[in-house]
């Protein structure tokens, strides 16, 4: 299937950092995506990340704040 775009910090991962796209066999439902965060991506607490699969975000465009995943990012 089609992997899905990742943005991390406002900014395209390219898709060959996208390692695994797919259900967790080990936990029913779970949707795994393994990611190699860019080197560029500064440090921070809460860096965001949106995945957008078959055109849909995985936050809320109407309601931005909504639903917001962060991550945390040290070098």
């Amino acid at each position: 299937g089609a992997k899905p775009q990742v943005i991390v910090n406002a900014a395209f991962v390219p898709d060959e950092n996208v390692t695994f796209s797919g259900l967790n066999p080990y936990f029913p439902g779970l949707w795994e995506l393994d990611v190699k965060i860019p080197d560029s991506t500064p440090p921070g607490d809460a860096i965001q990340v949106v995945i957008v699969y078959k055109g849909i975000p995985s936050n809320d465009p109407q309601n931005p704040g909504r639903i917001v995943t962060t991550i945390a990012v040290k070098q």
